[in-house]
């Protein structure tokens, strides 16, 4: 880590805030670094530092996605940077391309027993934390955009995401207290946790007893406007039963009309459409594989609902 991806990291994170105007002085400070260590980095094309991770067994595309999330975090919060890192070098190890690199130097011919104990926890443990981190970084996508505030219902909004092979509410991670307005963006109020967000974990848990690929979920408003722009984009939408003919009303009777039509259909369109009633806001529920495909998407229909 030391030698190789640390440094690599280091330089193209001076890259990336340099080339987004970032004095070099600043970025030092960021970086708990000289400004002429600063300069060192700079002095070499971000190219170099990229081969280094690809050496490693990084794909480049992770490569940018990171650099880019550690770039935004060390600036507002060095704390938050650092834990980012270190969950990316801890699914590098659990992944194993780290550990093969790492092999690959030693006259070992075995496993080496110093990973094996460091990366002994779990696999639940691992995967949760891995669940958590992609959360994270999906989170600050939505906040750094401009335009997803068009698309937020007034309740707010909450992006949820579930393990491998969830079964209850606990197995859902989501934000506390939800996404929420503040001062014209986006922003969650607490870091990603597993069990808090009880809505969403079961209207995601309903759709993965008819779909199990679907791992995340998020809720945007409905309204005139939202139902023409789905229509235009072309997406399969499913619309939940009528909450007044439901047999069992037992529970979020949302997830009820929800479960009422997916028995019938049994399949799960990536978006469903629920028309709100009394006491309940219209609202709009994208489903997929991971945290970012459904911010992919959400992001597309806010580019779309400002037009």
């Amino acid at each position: 880590m030391v030698d190789s991806f640390l440094p690599a990291i280091r330089g193209l994170v001076a890259h990336e805030l340099n080339k987004n105007g970032v004095s070099q002085a600043k970025v030092a400070a960021a970086l708990s670094m000289t400004q002429a260590s600063v300069s060192q980095y700079l002095s070499n094309l971000p190219e170099r530092y990229t081969k280094r991770l690809e050496n490693l067994g990084v794909e480049v595309p992770v490569v940018e996605r990171y650099v880019k999330l550690l770039s935004e975090e060390v600036m507002k919060s060095p704390i938050d940077a650092v834990i980012t890192l270190y969950a990316f070098w801890r699914s590098l190890m659990v992944r194993g391309n780290i550990r093969h690199s790492h092999i690959a130097g030693l006259t070992i011919s075995t496993g080496c027993e110093i990973c094996e104990r460091l990366f002994e926890t779990p696999m639940i443990e691992v995967g949760r934390g891995l669940v958590l981190a992609q959360l994270v970084e999906a989170i600050r996508r939505i906040e750094a955009s401009a335009n997803v505030v068009a698309i937020m219902p007034n309740v707010g909004m909450n992006l949820v995401l579930a393990d491998a092979e969830a079964k209850h509410e606990s197995d859902v991670a989501g934000v506390p207290g939800r996404i929420v307005r503040v001062r014209g963006r986006a922003k969650a109020t607490l870091r990603p946790e597993f069990g808090v967000s009880r809505h969403m974990a079961q209207m995601l848990l309903t759709t993965r007893k008819f779909n199990s690929s679907y791992r995340a979920a998020i809720n945007i408003k409905y309204d005139h406007k939202m139902n023409g722009i789905l229509k235009k984009m072309k997406i399969q939408v499913l619309r939940t039963a009528d909450k007044d003919k439901l047999l069992h009303r037992q529970g979020d009777i949302v997830v009820a009309a929800l479960y009422s039509v997916l028995e019938k259909l049994r399949r799960t369109p990536p978006v469903v459409v629920d028309t709100g009633g009394p006491g309940l806001e219209p609202m709009t529920y994208v489903f997929g594989s991971t945290a970012h495909e459904v911010v992919d998407r959400a992001l597309e229909i806010a580019s779309r609902y400002l037009t």
